[in-house]
């Protein structure tokens, strides 16, 4: 059962984003580093953590100097049972992390393929306003 709160991760190699197709069975759609707070766990230690356990980067994420949030409200039946009762909004702790100039992610079963983009292919990829807007964070911290 998902909670509250959710984080995303940017990672960045040079001028390039990192995105990520979401397998068939789990939609299909491009995404970015994301995942929910596990209990006791911080948005910090989640975002390490799916860095991780999503791409098999150890390196230390930077929060970005941005609000995220998303409503359940209008979500069909199906999507809100995903979420503990009574939530209907959901905030997104955004973070950000420098991917060494060569490496290239070891993806885990959640993902099938993944991009470098630069920002407009990104923006074009990613379904989500938070993960779009993420990554517009992400490159006015970088310009």
């Amino acid at each position: 059962m998902r909670g509250d709160q959710e984080i995303v991760v940017v990672v960045r190699r040079g001028p390039e984003f990192l995105v990520m197709r979401r397998a068939p069975e789990r939609l299909g759609y491009w995404s970015l580093v994301a995942g929910g707070l596990e209990p006791d766990e911080s948005p910090l230690e989640a975002a390490q953590r799916e860095l991780f356990e999503e791409t098999r980067l150890e390196a230390k994420v930077r929060p970005l100097p941005i609000a995220l949030s998303y409503s359940l409200r209008d979500d069909p039946p199906a999507i809100r049972a995903r979420y503990a009762q009574g939530i209907e909004t959901v905030t997104v702790h955004a973070f950000v992390v420098d991917a060494p100039v060569k490496w290239e992610p070891a993806l885990d079963a959640e993902h099938d393929l993944y991009e470098w983009c630069v920002l407009e292919e990104a923006l074009e990829l990613l379904v989500y306003d938070t993960a779009r807007d993420a990554v517009r964070s992400a490159a006015k911290e970088w310009e």
